[in-house]
């Protein structure tokens, strides 16, 4: 198991008395619902709803009243709850019953007790159909790839991370720190990756994880895309773009394909509400607040290192700083950074 920082911040939402709902977003298979059931175990009842199974998302037909849903999902459960006990209710894929995020406001209204978290990987979906979380009503937490801090409480070196917590390295540990860092930029922060990396130590075994994740972003593009040309596109950026990474991009004609500039800016702006990517701007002023110049060119930025490492086939010879061009170590520390940067930000 993987300790995860992000559980730190559920665990006080968890605790406060004026806590919402709680949205937790991010894209598919960043350890969401992993860590939720981490969670849960700190509760006296876990409730667990996975609205990609009819029979769980058939429940928010039923009715309008949250305390009848309630009821119901209870007794379906076997289970005895009252205002009592400390509960969690986790709605997991929310987005596909859209009805289901509609009453999110209600349970926070008239059930303010009851602890909820709701996540999806494919939220932006609720888009298309008109769909939006209650404004005021719910409160919202992302989660991302793995940390550095996290990589090395995995694979064992929690003094190391706890001397970084610190901010007391030892100087005789330099380089070794210099080694396990090049490691994660390599591996990346996927939770499964870093979990058979943990494990075995070694880099050839995680080619079929990267291909299971690579895939499972291609199967969901008809439910991203808004018609078939869209699914192109974003096939064709999932396949090409990883070689654009941390890279300053046009968007017409992207990667040597005939799209239109609109065609792979909408596509792209796909794919970054599924937390796949981000389009980052620079900023032209030194004053704040500081503002993206959206008149100049965006640089890519993709969820994770380690995915995009694979995906342009660098694999052992990253580890060898020397044998790399050094436009690849520009765009790499780019994106890298980048990475980072959103990652403190979300905290």
């Amino acid at each position: 198991m993987i300790h995860r920082q992000l559980i730190d911040s559920l665990r006080e939402w968890s605790l406060r008395d004026n806590r919402k709902p709680l949205v937790l977003r991010g894209a598919r298979q960043v350890g969401k619902t992993t860590i939720v059931d981490e969670l849960g175990k700190e509760f006296e009842v876990y409730i667990k709803l996975n609205l990609e199974q009819r029979a769980d998302a058939e429940v928010f037909s039923l009715s309008d009243n949250v305390n009848d849903i309630f009821q119901f999902i209870c007794l379906k459960s076997k289970i005895v709850v009252d205002s009592t006990k400390r509960t969690l209710l986790f709605i997991d894929e929310i987005q596909n019953e859209p009805k289901a995020v509609g009453l999110l406001r209600y349970f926070y209204e008239n059930m303010p007790w009851l602890h909820i978290i709701a996540a999806g990987s494919r939220l932006q979906t609720l888009i298309k159909q008109r769909v939006s979380f209650p404004v005021g009503r719910v409160e919202y937490l992302s989660l991302r790839p793995c940390s550095f801090l996290e990589f090395l409480n995995a694979t064992g070196n929690d003094r190391l991370a706890q001397m970084i917590r610190d901010l007391s390295v030892n100087p005789i540990v330099h380089n070794m720190l210099t080694d396990l860092f090049n490691r994660y930029t390599l591996v990346g922060g996927m939770p499964e990756v870093v979990a058979e990396y943990a494990l075995h130590g070694d880099i050839t075994r995680l080619s079929a994880i990267y291909k299971s994740l690579l895939e499972g972003y291609n199967d969901d593009v008809e439910k991203y895309a808004k018609n078939v040309n869209q699914v192109n596109v974003i096939r064709h950026l999932l396949t090409h773009g990883w070689a654009c990474a941390g890279q300053s991009v046009t968007f017409n004609r992207f990667a040597g394909s005939s799209y239109t500039s609109k065609e792979v800016h909408e596509a792209m702006e796909v794919l970054q509400k599924a937390f796949l990517l981000s389009l980052d701007y620079p900023v032209t002023s030194v004053k704040a607040p500081a503002i993206p110049a959206i008149a100049r060119q965006p640089k890519l930025v993709w969820l994770d290192s380690g995915i995009m490492n694979f995906s342009v086939g660098i694999q052992t010879e990253y580890m060898h700083w020397p044998r790399r061009g050094v436009a690849w170590i520009g765009y790499a520390s780019e994106l890298f950074l980048a990475q980072v940067g959103r990652g403190v930000l979300d905290r």
